[in-house]
């Protein structure tokens, strides 16, 4: 093996007895509209949102739309950043 798919391998071994790392038998909750799965309905209905609703931030720089207010903030901060 390669020394980086060695440190790949250790590095997933190390996180599976993480207190976080969940299973994807743990995730019940599922998206009807794209298929993906969330281990707490919270979660889950958030991401509809997306799918439902029109995004509510907008960069004033260049227009791109976001769903979420930290990726907005983030995203805006590159701008003045350049």
């Amino acid at each position: 093996m390669q020394p980086r798919i060695i440190d790949f391998m250790s590095s997933v071994s190390k996180h599976q007895g993480h207190p976080y790392a969940v299973s994807f038998n743990q995730r019940s909750h599922k998206c009807n509209i794209c298929g993906k799965y969330f281990t707490r309905k919270d979660n889950l209905q958030a991401h509809l949102k997306m799918h439902i609703e029109d995004p509510q931030y907008e960069c004033k720089y260049c227009m791109k739309k976001f769903y979420r207010r930290d990726r907005w903030k983030y995203h805006v901060l590159q701008h003045k950043c350049i």
